[in-house]
């Protein structure tokens, strides 16, 4: 399937204006979560980071998992859907917190990937009620 495809069934899938509150949602919810963590993770390490990337950072993985850009690879790699988010979380946990050193932004990266599975549906389940 077609990349131009892909992106074909999932407008008629959902409507445009459901991915983009969710996209919205997600990201903010996403990046407070992920303030919290680093205002945690940056006073036991004693390191400084920027929290304002932690928004930009959210709605780059975003982009890149609500559009299905991962399903693209799932043929060619079986281990896709388990191993690239939580890569995709590390790589863009370094790259938008450079100050961060290679081992704190893999545990912020994987905690919170996991975080993003558990915490923020929940979450938006909550606000996604009031809009």
């Amino acid at each position: 399937m077609a990349f131009h495809e892909t992106l074909l069934d999932l407008a008629t899938s959902q409507s445009w204006a459901a991915l983009g509150i969710q996209l919205l949602l997600s990201t903010i919810i996403g990046g407070l979560v992920v303030i919290v963590l680093l205002a945690v993770a940056s006073k036991a390490w004693k390191e400084n980071t920027k929290p304002q990337n932690a928004f930009l950072m959210v709605f780059a993985i975003n982009l890149i998992t609500i559009f299905g850009f991962l399903a693209l690879l799932g043929p060619i790699f079986p281990l896709a859907g388990v191993l690239l988010p939580i890569l995709i979380w590390i790589g863009l946990t370094k790259a938008f917190f450079s100050d961060l050193r290679w081992l704190h932004a893999a545990i912020i990266g994987a905690v919170g990937y996991l975080l993003s599975i558990v915490l923020v549906p929940s979450v938006m389940g909550m606000f996604a009620g009031f809009v």
